[in-house]
């Protein structure tokens, strides 16, 4: 009776052992920290989607500098090109782009962000001219943490001229 009861023992501290070490690797990682926009945690860090960075995926990586190269496909020309997005002080799904260099320089356009932050669409924004206003339409679409394509259509109300343009920027 008492081989039987060793053995029951035996058994019984073997299942406990087993479970305690299955169970625990099993079970979620568990985080102190949360992680927004999509990102997941793993080892107490946040794992952020592509168009967010920060510690806790908080921030949208379009919102930045970005320097890259224009090509105007109309008339078969390249330029250099600077923009700076930001998040507009109004509306936190409305993005302001600036134009510091290249064929829109010193203009300012609205665009408004996807729900996912990687894409920026503007429309129909008025650029102030001398005389008319000229326009521009565009879709900005973040390609990595680090690249976005910027291809937009400029309407030059002095020159009746519809210019294409497709550009390439990294930060």
């Amino acid at each position: 009776m008492a081989h039987s009861r060793m053995i029951m023992l035996s058994v019984l501290i073997t299942l406990v052992a087993a479970c305690s070490i299955f169970s625990t690797s099993c079970l979620p990682d568990k985080c102190a920290i949360v992680c927004y926009n999509g990102g997941t945690c793993k080892s107490n860090q946040c794992i952020c989607p592509v168009s967010f960075t920060g510690s806790n995926c908080q921030n949208v990586t379009l919102l930045n500098n970005w320097v890259g190269t224009d090509n105007n496909v109309t008339t078969s020309s390249s330029y250099q090109q600077q923009i700076s997005i930001a998040r507009s002080t109004t509306d936190t799904s409305q993005v302001v782009i600036a134009f510091t260099s290249g064929f829109a320089a010193g203009h300012v356009v609205n665009g408004t962000l996807s729900t996912d932050g990687g894409i920026i669409t503007y429309t129909k924004q008025l650029i102030p001219t001398t005389t008319t206003p000229d326009t521009v339409s565009g879709t900005i679409v973040l390609l990595s943490t680090n690249s976005l394509s910027n291809n937009y259509t400029y309407n030059n109300s002095h020159d009746g001229m519809i210019y294409t343009i497709q550009g390439h920027y990294t930060k």
